[in-house]
């Protein structure tokens, strides 16, 4: 056995006499701590290993350092590829800190008393914790140093101080609370109309343009207001114009600098910024019917209406009726929707903006009622059963039209099924709504969901295919509310197949059936014996999207960081927008108590992507860039896609922006539609009638970019010529038998109970890259986009 050297014997003999032997040596009664320099490598490591594996710890590190999980696994992997000697180091180091008070956490955190020596023993893993957090604080100084500064210019914890119009007054909010077909709105709607001005805000065009209606025949003089119409009021003055007379484009790029100029995104203002020259409107308009994304927050009035606010809680477009509670500069304001949005209304109204809440409650006019026997899944069974007045409901296009063709083909009665679905115009719409309520040849109406607001329909009963839908993220169950508000079209009060009995709600399937007599009755519709327990997910929060104001301030302290890096520049004045809105999601600062959210900015993503990859984005300015993110792009459109890129090239490029279809996959029908007209132009197939429907989407994708940049987009009368032609073309095809696509390809099996993925979280919006990675990479198998050479 090797005896141990003179040296080592008089260190231990010291140590016994000082009374500081290491642990081995000392009683281990009252404690069973280690000091740190008398540990083995192995521990050491150990110690390090367990704070970075353990997930609690992990959490903890994120609330503390108030960062997201890839920064502090960053931080992490550093720490981990430090030799061993330098660990034990820093656990020295904070020890010592700790002890002379020089570190946030007290002595009695590591079980250690003021002014203990340094090899007392202490807890080893508290200790291990508190050195990995200094070491990631150090480490990350640059890094978190950045997300400080980015989470202040994404504050959205105050939004009620955006509006200062707003909270200059006092406000009386009346809240309309009832189910649908209650007459909640048409209260709110004659408040509007005995006022001296007012506005009224809706969830779609459709509802814009029949308020718009109903106000001017009524003898109220009113304009119109959406992403794509500027409608002034029959007896208005026509020779208002914009004030401005240098190009819009122009005024963006000075913009850029300054930052002074008006906000033409959509919304159509930022919070503090100044309002859209698209927003003026003739001193003589007093009335305005818009949709709720296009509310001007800058423009005094009497009376202001706002119509289905449960919405505020879409994750897509809740935004909008949060910024139209807060910001609109009312003397009463008067919000009609669901009871199960009273609570998060009440928080915004009395909490935040500081104005009285008054609740008004309705009961649905007509009664409701749920069927006892299903109608059957066979063809041959239920289309007997089918009768003038009925609504089947399914949730796909394709079997829209696949039912409406069993029909009519089964029918000896030549009985005729009038359509609605999401993809068609309102225009179109709103006609084969005005055909099903006149009862003629079009006597059954078969839709999706889109049924269930905007259109007012003389539906005696409504028929369920299906009670589950595929919402883009799998396929699941319908909601309560989604089922009480597409259930709610049946029997409608004052329709001509109501009667005395009300509505009727029944299925194809007998446990969907079941499952109705629980949700209609549970909720208090009819008695029945049924319990009043049912009723329609609370609304608990509100949702918020970011200006365009904060996403430059944003960009800019982005660009500054990556100059101060000295990072090479791409090119781009600014970094990456679709890059940006995901900085934002992660660093963007609420409110602490819950109530409110970052709407999902996946579509402003995707679009933002896909003129980053057309290498589109450098050639435009950066608020001309967040205008094109927010535009209504359905990215599942090949042709859209394609058509928004050529359209914000030419913006940047010419500084002119014409309809040409030249070289675009959607030219040959707009060239076709100039030339022949709608009947010539009618689909013979599904398939035919969607290039229609993208067509019309690209016409008003036009539209829409034209109203914030009249001064470029030069061909709005002919673009707007076209898309009539284009909606009179569908109406031609629809009242046409429409071959049906035959399916290759099984159906999905049903799956009731799949739980959904979360969007929140995701990096990125898979299915909509994937569409648009594919046009890219068709555009370049092609040879490219077309060259535009500059003007």
């Amino acid at each position: 056995m090797r005896l141990a050297s003179l040296p080592a014997l008089s260190m231990l003999w010291r140590q016994l006499a000082d009374r500081q032997a290491p642990q081995w040596l000392r009683a281990s009664s009252t404690t069973a701590r280690s000091s740190v320099g008398e540990l083995r490598r192995s521990r050491v490591r150990r110690l390090v290993r367990d704070v970075s594996g353990d997930l609690e710890q992990r959490r903890r590190l994120q609330t503390d350092l108030a960062a997201p999980d890839d920064l502090v696994s960053v931080a992490l992997q550093r720490l981990s590829s430090l030799r061993t000697s330098r660990m034990r180091q820093l656990l020295l180091q904070t020890e010592n800190a700790v002890v002379n008070g020089e570190s946030e956490a007290s002595p009695a955190s590591l079980q250690l008393a003021v002014g203990a020596s340094p090899s007392a023993p202490v807890d080893l893993e508290e200790l291990a914790y508190q050195t990995v957090l200094r070491y990631c604080r150090d480490s990350l100084a640059d890094e978190l140093r950045l997300r400080s500064r980015l989470a202040s210019a994404a504050d959205m914890s105050a939004p009620a101080s955006w509006f200062p119009l707003a909270r200059a007054r006092r406000r009386r909010v009346i809240f309309h609370a009832g189910k649908t077909n209650s007459g909640k709105t048409y209260q709110a709607l004659q408040r509007l109309m005995a006022a001296e001005s007012g506005v009224y805000c809706g969830p779609l065009r459709l509802l814009a343009w029949e308020v718009y209606d109903r106000l001017n025949r009524g003898g109220v003089p009113c304009a119109l207001l959406t992403g794509q119409e500027r409608e002034l009021p029959p007896r208005s003055s026509e020779e208002h114009r914009s004030s401005s007379s240098s190009s819009q484009l122009d005024r963006e790029e000075e913009d850029e600098d300054d930052d002074d100029g008006d906000d033409d995104a959509h919304p159509p203002d930022t919070a503090t910024g100044q309002r859209s020259a698209y927003l003026d409107l003739p001193g003589d308009v007093r009335f305005v019917s818009c949709t709720v994304e296009m509310a001007d927050v800058h423009r005094p009035v009497q009376v202001g209406v706002v119509d289905e606010v449960q919405m505020i809680a879409s994750r897509d477009r809740g935004g909008a009726w949060t910024r139209a509670i807060l910001g609109l500069p009312v003397e009463e304001l008067h919000l009609c929707g669901c009871p199960s949005a009273v609570p998060i209304v009440r928080q915004l109204v009395e909490g935040d903006c500081g104005d009285s809440l008054e609740l008004r409650r309705y009961e649905r006019l007509a009664p409701l009622h749920a069927a006892d026997e299903a109608f059957g899944e066979d063809p041959a069974q239920w289309a007997r059963r089918v009768q003038p007045g009925d609504c089947i409901v399914s949730f796909s296009k394709h079997d829209v039209f696949r039912i409406k063709s069993q029909l009519e083909r089964r029918r000896r009665d030549k009985l005729r099924c009038a359509v609605i679905y999401g993809s068609l115009p309102p225009e179109t719409r709103r006609q084969q709504a005005t055909l099903f309520n006149e009862q003629g040849s079009h006597s059954v109406l078969v839709a999706t969901d889109a049924v269930g607001m905007g259109l007012n329909l003389s539906v005696r009963r409504v028929i369920f295919a299906d009670l589950e839908k595929y919402d883009g993220v799998c396929r699941r169950r319908l909601s309560v509310a989604e089922v009480l508000q597409i259930a709610g079209r049946a029997g409608r009060y004052g329709c001509e197949h109501h009667g005395d009995g009300g509505g009727i709600v029944t299925a194809f399937r007998q446990e969907d059936v079941q499952r109705l007599q629980s949700i209609i009755y549970g909720a208090g519709f009819g008695a029945n014996g049924w319990p009043k327990h049912v009723s329609p997910e609370r609304v608990r929060r509100a949702g918020l999207v970011p200006t365009r104001e904060m996403m430059e301030t944003f960009a800019s302290i982005q660009r500054q960081d990556e100059a101060d890096a000295g990072a090479p520049s791409p090119g781009l004045s600014m970094p990456p927008l679709s890059t940006l809105y995901e900085r934002f999601e992660q660093v963007a600062q609420l409110d602490e108590s819950g109530k409110y959210f970052v709407c999902d900015l996946s579509n402003a993503k995707t679009i933002s992507r896909l003129l980053e990859r057309a290498r589109v984005a450098h050639t435009v300015p950066f608020s001309v860039r967040y205008t094109a993110s927010m535009a209504p792009l359905k990215v599942e459109d090949s042709s859209a896609c394609e058509a928004l890129v050529r359209f914000v090239e030419l913006l940047g490029l010419r500084g002119t922006v014409r309809l040409d279809a030249s070289g675009c996959s959607w030219g040959r029908y707009l060239r076709r539609l100039g030339r022949v007209g709608a009947s010539a132009c009618g689909a013979r197939t599904v398939a035919e009638l969607s290039d229609l429907e993208s067509l019309y989407h690209v016409l008003d994708l036009y539209l829409w970019l034209a109203n914030r940049y009249p001064e470029a987009f030069v061909d709005c009368e002919r673009a707007a010529q076209l898309r009539a032609v284009c909606a009179d073309a569908i109406e031609h095809s629809l009242r046409s038998s429409l071959r049906l696509p035959s399916r290759t390809v099984a159906p999905e099996p049903r799956r009731m109970h799949r739980k959904p993925r979360k969007r929140r979280g995701r990096q990125h919006d898979d299915d909509d890259d994937d569409i648009a990675e594919q046009w890219l990479q068709e555009a370049e198998r092609l040879g490219g986009l077309p060259s535009l050479p500059v003007a």
